[in-house]
């Protein structure tokens, strides 16, 4: 029986400006049966006025009741984010993922859909006082009339989906989450594996096994590497190379021109500003990412203490959804997922019982308290662009202090408080408030969750058949243009002879016939 594969790139490509969003159609035809498979089903960010129409536009090109299976290739949000929308829009297939992404899924996917609701209800609220505002002028023609209020009837047009839709969508994973390093039979022959990807916790590199009865090959074998980790991670290992040689290789690209700057460097530097902090009672604010980046943290920064590198100081957590993924984190440590543990073998670092110098603020009063009392200590708060969350509350009473440190370890959007801190900005506005910023601004660039362009390509070459020119094919996705196109020039140079048409960057919605 003849097997045809064709692909379509429904978001997350390097082509044009869709990092986010990542989400690819495999479609599977053996006979007269079609099987059809996303690997990931991404959020797109976008301001709050366009994120319902950017994201519900992905319906136009799916037909979501005829999705047999979503893979998930790890848990942030760009990657799983329009689940619950795919199930409003009639899948009811299978949900494929490793058990600690079913797990930290879940507390993403329903904080997103809580955020999606508050977004509504502030957009309803702005277009009726609009919409007073034209009446009482006598202008009754505005241009939002007609838009419904979240909560009122036909609701779903404001909001992408709700929290009761998120926890629907989580009814379809397969068994809470699937095992590492073993094929899952999903239809016929076809089976997936899951290999650590180094990302973030239960991250995967997904493989795709497919009969065939073509060019001598019984299987043909399609990897996805979701966002590849570091090879030198804080807490995970670096990823794996998958036994299978891949005959497609689909790779992320977000650093594929970039060289990651020498982490080490600038961990004995935040060490250094502890103890400055510590002998001179400063505080030290971390604006950070809820998942991977905040755990991070919290695992160097204990681990140093433990081992005498820098003195003892409270380490404060204050984000309620960071505060439950850490607790999925603290599941897991005695698990082979992390690496060192050894070197922390006295206590899990992210328990709070067991780490004596962690602690979690458990309510808006207690940061209220912490963000004015004086140093020395580090909190760590969300988010991580400090577009939102707590950390403003830190920032807002505590830029004009000189003995305030702020530590940026995360990448910065244009136009973000973070950006204008990373720029050097002398006033930042917050809550139409202009607030000086008199304390000082550090910036690290190493602390990146993803590979960067030498590893990619290091890694391609690891995963490809280096014998068979005409069967190795590599599609760089999930990235900027410039990376990707510095990714294909440097992995055409890693191959030699590779054509140049095979390694592709796919534009958005484009579609191929594999084999």
């Amino acid at each position: 029986m003849r097997t045809r594969i064709d692909v379509k790139f429904c978001g997350g490509v390097a082509n044009g400006i869709n990092l986010t969003g990542s989400c690819t159609l495999i479609t599977i035809r053996r006979g007269k049966r079609e099987i059809r498979i996303l690997v990931d089903i991404g959020f797109i960010h976008a301001n709050v006025a366009q994120s319902f129409q950017v994201n519900s536009v992905i319906a136009e090109e799916i037909d979501f009741s005829k999705i047999d299976f979503i893979i998930l290739t790890h848990s942030h949000i760009d990657h799983t984010g329009r689940l619950p929308y795919g199930c409003i829009k009639g899948f009811h297939g299978r949900v494929l993922c490793t058990e600690p992404t079913a797990e930290i899924t879940r507390i993403m996917l329903l904080d997103t859909a809580s955020i999606l609701e508050q977004e509504a209800r502030y957009l309803a609220r702005r277009e009726r006082k609009e919409s007073e505002k034209n009446a009482h002028s006598g202008n009754h023609g505005s241009k939002n009339r007609g838009r419904n209020e979240f909560g009122g009837k036909n609701s779903k047009k404001e909001v992408l989906y709700t929290k009761e839709d998120a926890e629907r969508s989580l009814e379809f994973i397969k068994n809470g989450g699937l095992d590492y390093d073993r094929w899952h039979k999903i239809w016929n022959e076809i089976a997936v594996k899951f290999y650590p990807s180094g990302h973030v916790l239960g991250g995967a590199i997904c493989v795709l096994k497919i009969p065939m009865n073509c060019r001598g090959k019984k299987y043909i074998y399609l990897g996805f590497s979701g966002d590849l980790g570091r090879r030198d991670g804080i807490i995970l290992p670096p990823p794996v190379v998958p036994k299978e040689k891949m005959d497609f290789w689909f790779t992320e690209s977000t650093y594929g021109g970039i060289s990651h700057p020498d982490r080490q460097i600038e961990i004995n530097r935040i060490f250094e500003i502890i103890r400055e902090a510590v002998k001179e009672k400063k505080k030290i604010i971390i604006p950070s990412f809820a998942l991977e980046r905040t755990q991070e943290l919290i695992y160097l920064l204990s681990g140093a203490i433990a081992k005498g590198q820098i003195p003892k100081i409270d380490i404060y957590l204050d984000s309620p959804m960071a505060k439950k993924i850490t607790e999925v984190f603290k599941g897991y440590w005695n698990t082979p997922m992390f690496s060192d543990q050894e070197e922390l073998s006295r206590f899990n670092p992210f328990d709070l019982k067991k780490n004596p110098h962690f602690q979690v603020m458990e309510s808006n009063v207690g940061s209220a308290r912490l963000s004015k009392s004086s140093g020395p200590y580090i909190v760590i708060a969300a988010n991580g662009m400090c577009t939102a969350g707590r950390v403003r509350n830190y920032l807002r009473e505590n830029l004009p202090d000189p003995n305030t440190i702020v530590c940026l370890v995360g990448y910065m959007t244009q136009g973000s408080l973070g950006k204008q801190l990373q720029e050097g900005f002398p006033i930042v506005s917050m809550n139409k408030e202009d607030i000086p910023v008199n304390a000082r601004i550090e910036v690290f660039n190493s602390f990146s969750g993803h590979a960067d362009g030498p590893y990619l390509c290091d890694f391609a070459t690891s995963v490809i058949s280096q014998k068979e020119n005409s069967e190795r094919t590599i599609f760089l996705i999930h990235g900027e243009a410039l990376n990707a196109a510095f990714l294909k020039s440097n992995l055409m140079k890693a191959f030699g002879e590779t054509r140049e048409g095979e390694i592709i960057i796919p534009e958005l919605n484009e579609t191929r016939q594999l084999v």
